[in-house]
């Protein structure tokens, strides 16, 4: 069954190639370039599996790290995969996986692959 895929980051060549592969793949996605936007799609009919963020955005945002605990709130369960810089690595502890920047996209993909759902 194809995964509902939340993906917030303001990289927009990020965003763009992510969901792309992600969609070739089978999986739905809804992307967002700022968190505000996306809460609407937590809350939604369907509930997301995955959320895919990045640890901060620019000024006058949520951070990534609210947005993510936040879906932990609405969507018991979702899986979160965080992006950042490696210095803000131990701020994603216990909220995600995380993945330093610059990104390795493909492996990124493969965690989005591999993650176990309850039925």
């Amino acid at each position: 069954m194809p995964k509902l895929i939340v993906l917030v980051h303001s990289d927009g060549q990020f965003s763009d190639a992510v969901a792309d592969v992600l969609m070739v793949r089978g999986h739905e996605v809804a992307t967002f370039a700022e968190p505000m936007p996306a809460i609407d799609a937590l809350e939604g009919t369907r509930r997301p599996d995955v959320l895919i963020t990045r640890t901060q955005f620019p000024t006058d945002n949520p951070t990534g790290l609210s947005l993510a605990r936040m879906a932990r709130m609405k969507c018991p369960g979702i899986k979160i995969l965080i992006t950042g810089q490696p210095h803000l690595a131990e701020l994603a502890e216990g909220v995600g996986e995380f993945y330093p920047h610059p990104v390795d996209i493909p492996r990124l993909l493969d965690a989005v692959e591999h993650m176990q759902f309850r039925d």
